[in-house]
């Protein structure tokens, strides 16, 4: 089998891009995620961990904006539009860790969903390849014959 740089054969490699998403998004979410935790260092005066908190809430909001966009052009109000306004309302009045906090919970949330989906179509998909090749065709006399699935209405 074909091996990336980290070792892992193609097919596990394509599987887990697949399942968790590309690296920019994962990169963004590890970075915003950090920034938030940082914040929290208590040696930190008020003015840098809200500037911390802001550019995590910014950097995690990044897809959220993107999706929220997506909707307003197809004129539907999806559930990231009104993320995305209550993270621009928590900022427009000072409060920077619950915007930070919303942000990054719902970037958790959307990679579990989203890995979970894509997790329960892979089986899915797996199921409908596992169909018989022939079946049993029981005839009016009791006796058996055996038939393609082609054959079989459903």
């Amino acid at each position: 089998m074909a091996e990336n740089k980290a070792g892992l054969n193609a097919a596990k490699y394509d599987k887990f891009n697949y399942i968790v998403g590309s690296k920019s998004e994962i990169v963004t979410f590890l970075v915003g995620a950090v920034l938030l935790l940082v914040s929290f260092i208590p040696v930190l005066a008020a003015f840098p961990r809200d500037i911390l908190r802001l550019f995590c809430a910014v950097l995690c909001s990044y897809p959220i904006i993107i999706d929220a966009f997506y909707g307003i052009k197809k004129k539907k109000i999806v559930k990231s539009l009104l993320l995305i306004i209550t993270i621009v309302a928590a900022m427009f009045i000072g409060r920077f860790l619950q915007a930070a906090a919303v942000s990054v919970l719902f970037r958790v949330y959307d990679f579990l969903d989203d890995a979970l989906r894509k997790k329960c179509e892979m089986k899915i998909s797996s199921f409908e390849r596992a169909v018989a090749e022939n079946g049993h065709l029981v005839r009016d006399d009791g006796g058996f014959e055996f038939i393609e699935s082609d054959k079989i209405l459903p």
